[in-house]
């Protein structure tokens, strides 16, 4: 719809109006202003003349100072409604006479000299009002606005009259025309107008009637074409925008940060995972670079790899180290370059991956195996120092049964055994280090058991270390030998007590914890679950980090020569790790050291079996029977034959598996114990005992080994075999066991270093 508009004759009259009242306007202002002139000019010769007047009418009053005169001539004048200001001084200032009238209007001021034979007298000053001037010209441009508007009224009423008969009746029939063609109507032509200029007007309406009715078939055509166009585009840009959302979704829930920059290092985009990071609202990123996001080393590495990209053309994969609120990560990015149609580089992309967690647990496995590999190595190396002990203790003990009566020196061999059982102490440590000694299992409340072993710590560690506990309210209870959670205890304090050789404070705290699957995750050897916290804290010189990282090594130590064995913390890690719990180390030097020793609690008592009866101290009675030995160091056959001839034994030996069976086969009827080890060549110790359980089920086999493996020892006693002794034992402990076995008695035999155990057979 169009906007209401002017009519044309409307616009032609008010135009011819305009004109003839402009016209008029002029011819008025111009007799006006011509009038008004000519007015103001007579006003000012009247002044001029007036003034003129009374200068030479006062020349003889104000000469002979007659004041009377002057006022009286004054007061004349002043009857002059005309006259607001007249002033009348002589040179001397005698004669002072003021007369003035304030009426509204302005004035004319005029003043003359008066003069006498040529000489100045005095001064007469008029003043004459413009009210008469502008009364007359208000009055002359009333006149002027009637006459004007008299004559557009009367152009007003003649231009009606003949508008109505030159233009309303041809812009009608034209009118009618456009009306017909704007309803679609192109084929009604109109007759002439009887104007030739509204005649050639419709002449080219009909033209554009005709090009109309041609575009607007086309444009129907067209029309349809384009909505057909317009739906297909609708569909192409849903669809376009459900495969936006779609890689936006997968580039925000992907677990690596994705993000691309320009050739300048200016970041154009990220994921959510790019805006976790470095806490960089989505709307903020373009624009960023790496200068704002990292410090000046990682920018010139960063930097140093996308120079390599652009100046390559191909991709790489880097390792960076990105440190964020305190925190260092390490990230596997791969960045590749982004190309035109023609080839040329015009982004770099980037994919990078969190795996400081992978990294976390690499080291953890390099850790445990190469801890695995030494405790390997501590189990072998302890199985054959076990047999030269053995061989060692033994002879020893044959002398001093020899000498048993004799008033002989025993002292020397008594320190020779002293020395050989501090040296299967140290082997017990190595193989608790490497998980493969016996260990007995009781439910105990760690609160009471680290209070008797900081009784021990009080006596031991110097006066000037303070012990502090801070135990949890809860009983601390877990499935653990306490013989070894003792030896945790001390082993940890004593190394916090060579720390503090100047003094300091150990604190000793537990607690019942929940380990989280978030906290287990990169430590495979916990799963979730009730813990007790065992953290233990010195104020001593702390440690590097060379030197955290081979704290839990065997035989790694700072401490001087003959100071340490090296074994007190690995013998720690080895026992916590058999409870399958974890333990962590962390110090800076001069900032003291915190252990923490995580270990799997007990939530409620239950009660648990334990097949241990004593092997009570009585005396060793002999015996006559026959026993087989089979092991395959000459040594300790020889030695486990002469003590088991002094006790009235008759002994056989055999140095493998293979001939222990067959001297069995030979003798079955004869042998009333096998004494068997387990490490030996050919077929082993463990298969040898089960062909002789299957050959022979009545066969009782003593187990005599090195070894501390629980379960090759437990697989043994699964097996059939009656009994296990721990070397290097004791002849006399041999002897009650050898006893005890023969004459049927069942149970455990142990001695006071935990050489030895054994099982109802």
């Amino acid at each position: 719809m169009l906007k209401r508009s002017k009519k044309l004759s409307a616009d032609l009259s008010t135009a011819l109006v305009i004109c003839v009242a402009l016209v008029s306007a002029f011819i008025i202002a111009f007799n006006y202003y011509y009038r008004s002139q000519e007015s103001w000019k007579r006003l000012e010769r009247t002044a001029e003349d007036y003034t003129a007047y009374l200068g030479a009418a006062l020349v003889f009053p104000v000469w002979n100072l007659n004041r009377k005169a002057v006022s009286e001539l004054v007061q004349f004048h002043s009857i002059n409604k005309e006259i607001v200001l007249l002033e009348i001084t002589d040179t001397t200032r005698t004669i002072n006479h003021r007369h003035s009238v304030a009426n509204g209007y302005s004035s004319i001021i005029r003043k003359t000299a008066i003069k006498h034979q040529d000489h100045n007298i005095g001064e007469v000053v008029v003043g004459l009002s413009t009210r008469s001037y502008y009364q007359a010209n208000r009055r002359l441009l009333i006149n002027s606005i009637v006459m004007v508007i008299g004559i557009i009224v009367t152009i007003i009423a003649i231009n009606g009259i003949i508008l109505k008969r030159l233009l309303y009746k041809p812009f009608y029939t034209l009118q009618k025309r456009i009306d017909d063609i704007s309803n679609g109507d192109y084929d009604n032509i109109q007759p002439n107008s009887g104007y030739r200029e509204l005649d050639q007007i419709c002449l080219k309406f009909e033209e554009m009637a005709a090009r109309i009715k041609t575009r607007e078939q086309h444009l129907k055509n067209t029309s349809t074409l384009l909505r057909e166009e317009i739906s297909d585009r609708k569909k192409a840009q849903e669809e376009l925008k459900s495969n936006e959302q779609k890689l936006q979704n997968i580039l925000d829930f992907a677990p690596p940060v994705i993000y691309l920059k320009d050739l300048h290092g200016k970041y154009i985009m990220g994921n959510k995972q790019f805006e976790h990071i470095y806490q960089v609202p989505r709307d903020q990123i373009a624009g960023l670079d790496d200068r704002q996001l990292h410090d000046g080393d990682t920018y010139r590495i960063i930097r140093a790899g996308d120079d390599r990209i652009i100046d390559t053309g191909t991709h790489i994969e880097v390792e960076e180290k990105i440190e964020r609120n305190g925190k260092a990560k390490t990230y596997s990015t791969i960045k590749f370059p982004l190309k035109n149609t023609g080839g040329e580089i015009y982004a770099i992309g980037g994919i990078s991956t969190d795996i400081t967690v992978n990294r976390h647990l690499e080291s953890q496995l390099r850790q445990a195996q190469k801890l695995e590999a030494i405790g390997t190595l501590a189990s072998g190396v302890a199985h054959d120092f076990n047999n030269i002990l053995q061989a060692i203790s033994g002879y020893i003990e044959l002398m001093l049964l020899q000498e048993k009566g004799r008033a002989v020196n025993k002292q020397p061999l008594n320190q020779m055994q002293s020395a050989i059982d501090r040296a299967a102490d140290l082997i017990r440590r190595l193989l608790i280090f490497s998980r493969k000694s016996d260990v007995k299992l009781k439910l105990l409340d760690l609160n009471n058991t680290i209070s008797h072993a900081m009784g021990l710590l009080e006596r031991t560690l110097p006066k000037m270390i303070q012990i502090r506990k801070d135990f949890s309210a809860c009983p601390a209870t877990v499935y653990a030998d306490p013989v070894q959670m003792e030896q945790v205890l001390m082993n940890m304090g004593v190394n916090a007590g060579d720390a503090m050789p100047d003094g300091g404070t150990l604190t000793i705290r537990t607690a019942n914890v929940t380990l989280t699957e978030e906290f287990c995750r990169p430590r495979p050897e916990t799963t979730p679950g009730d813990y007790v916290l065992i953290e233990i804290d010195d104020t001593g010189a702390g440690m590097d980090q060379d030197t955290l990282q081979r704290v839990f090594e065997p035989f790694f130590t700072t401490k001087g020569i003959g100071k340490g064995t090296g074994l007190g913390l690995a013998t720690v890690y080895g026992i916590v790790k058999h409870l399958r719990g974890h333990i962590s180390c962390n110090s800076r030097p001069g900032m003291g050291t915190n252990f923490k020793l995580y270990i799997p609690s007990i939530s409620s008592a239950k009660n648990m079996a334990e097949n241990e009866n004593v092997c009570k101290r009585i005396p060793i009675s002999k015996g006559n029977e026959r026993i087989l030995v089979v092991d395959d160091e000459e040594t300790v056959r020889e030695i486990a034959e002469n003590a088991l001839n002094k006790f009235g034994y008759t002994v056989t030996t055999a140095e493998n598996g293979e001939q222990a069976i067959e001297t069995y086969k030979g003798m079955r009827n004869a042998i009333d114990l096998v004494i068997l080890d387990l490490g030996m060549p050919g077929m082993g110790g463990l298969k040898c005992l089960k062909a002789l359980i299957d050959l022979y089920p009545q066969v009782k086999v003593l187990i005599a080994s090195g070894y501390g493996q629980s379960d090759t020892i437990s697989k043994s006693l699964e097996f059939g075999a009656a009994a296990f002794i721990k070397k290097p034992y004791h002849i006399l402990d041999l002897g009650k066991i050898v006893r005890n076995l023969l004459d049927g008695t069942a149970g455990v035999c142990e001695t006071d270093n935990l050489h030895l155990a054994s099982k109802a057979s």
